[in-house]
């Protein structure tokens, strides 16, 4: 047997590394971050507790890489959006991902959620989150503003902090909570 190629050296690598991921973000969601362990997540992910530390400084480590990989997908997503002909169609575009994105990425928007409430304990990714939502606010005013709402940046505003509120919701209730029927209204209410 020969020995292994740098690349398929890579691929390993990547592959544990992104199985500590997602093992972290099953836990994060169901224990929290403080009920979760480096030990645990290891167990989770099936692989030695010393092996995280060769990809991670520390659970705050994980959290950090778990979101800018979010972050980086988000990138993605607001190219499609940009891709869509008209205001109406991007604003439908970004409801329906919205409602997607709830549903199919739980785990994600639920450590999203908890760390809401305590970004000053991860200091480094309060900014990069303040600097992404910052840089977004006037693609959203632009577009609000092509659909004729008046005075489309207090609309942003208050376009943000509903979806902020519906994705808080939709974290404390899932099921009992009406997503579909919120997200319909929005559809009804700025893609006329």
């Amino acid at each position: 047997m020969s020995p292994r190629t740098q690349a398929q050296n890579e691929v390993i690598r990547e592959h544990s590394r992104q199985k500590i991921l997602d093992a972290a973000l099953r836990l994060f969601a169901v224990k929290g971050f403080d009920g979760t362990s480096v030990s645990g997540i290891a167990r989770e992910a099936g692989v030695a507790k010393g092996l995280i530390y060769n990809y991670f400084k520390s659970k705050e480590d994980i959290v950090h890489q778990i979101v800018m990989s979010g972050i980086s997908e988000s990138d993605h997503v607001f190219a499609e959006l940009m891709a869509q002909e008209t205001a109406q169609d991007k604003m439908r575009f970004l409801f329906e991902f919205v409602r997607t994105y709830l549903k199919e990425r739980y785990e994600y928007n639920k450590l999203l959620h908890m760390l809401a409430f305590r970004l000053e304990e991860f200091p480094g990714l309060i900014d990069i989150v303040v600097a992404k939502q910052t840089s977004m606010m006037p693609l959203f005013v632009g577009i609000l503003a092509d659909t004729g709402v008046e005075n489309a940046e207090r609309e942003a505003k208050l376009l943000s902090a509903t979806m902020d509120g519906i994705g808080n919701q939709y974290m404390s209730l899932k099921e009992k909570f009406p997503l579909d029927e919120m997200i319909d209204l929005l559809i009804e209410k700025y893609c006329h």
